[in-house]
């Protein structure tokens, strides 16, 4: 039907093609593009009431699709197949780029595979299309700290903060940041309001044994640090042989 339906529209035989988009709608109602390529047709028939109707339905079904492709690709970056994960991120912006969070994720996953200036430039068009996104905010304060841009990462990671003051992760990365800045009783506060909203975080508890070693506490950095890697992050141990043996 689709196929009938483009040939008789590029024949310009508009009654013909709005038969055949009427007809393909019957079979499958759930299709954004059927219902933006309809009004395309109603609107060239004078049908403008038509097709506003037609582009409101394209709209809402093109977001429901890329809800749904944004979700398949958050499944396949947490089993770390990043090809398909990023395929279905690209999807979801082909279908509807104005849902942010195919470019939060898609930025999101950039920067994990090491291309801070693409994730960056993913992270903008999403924070551009909501400015209330915590996460995209905390993900682009993140790669801000990697290219060491502290003070433009802390204003990213604030807002972020502001807008969900309960993400852990958020408080780690601007605990981090400040511990580059050496800022160390301030980065002290957030790991230690990362603990208490997520008592697992090994970052948390990794970055506040680092911090507690500096100012001299060093058997609670080293309790805090040997937590860390009792939740798993390795990483602690080498903090461990250089300040606790």
């Amino acid at each position: 039907r689709l196929l009938h339906a483009e040939m008789a529209e590029h024949a310009q035989d508009y009654e013909r093609a709005l038969k055949e988009y009427d007809e393909a709608l019957k079979i499958n109602n759930l299709s954004g593009g059927t219902y933006q390529r309809r009004g395309e047709v109603k609107k060239k028939l004078g049908d403008i009431e038509g097709a506003n109707r037609d582009f409101e339905s394209a709209s809402v079904f093109n977001r429901i699709w890329a809800q749904v492709l944004v979700d398949k690709g958050i499944q396949f970056a947490e089993e770390k197949n990043n090809n398909l994960a990023m395929q279905k991120y690209n999807e979801a912006i082909q279908t509807d780029s104005s849902y942010s969070k195919g470019y939060t994720y898609r930025g999101k996953l950039k920067g994990a595979l090491g291309d801070t200036k693409g994730a960056i430039q993913d992270l903008d068009r999403a924070i551009r299309l909501n400015p209330e996104d915590s996460l995209s905010y905390r993900e682009r304060g993140l790669q801000k700290s990697l290219m060491g841009k502290y003070l433009e990462a802390l204003i990213d990671l604030d807002e972020a903060i502001h807008l969900n003051p309960l993400d852990s992760v958020a408080h780690v990365v601007r605990g981090a940041v400040k511990e580059s800045l050496k800022r160390y009783k301030e980065a002290l506060l957030d790991y230690d309001l990362a603990i208490v909203i997520e008592p697992n975080q090994s970052l948390a508890y990794r970055g506040r044994g680092r911090i507690k070693i500096r100012l001299g506490l060093n058997s609670e950095g080293c309790l805090d640090l040997s937590k860390a890697g009792e939740l798993g992050n390795m990483g602690a141990y080498d903090d461990i042989q250089e300040f606790c043996q």
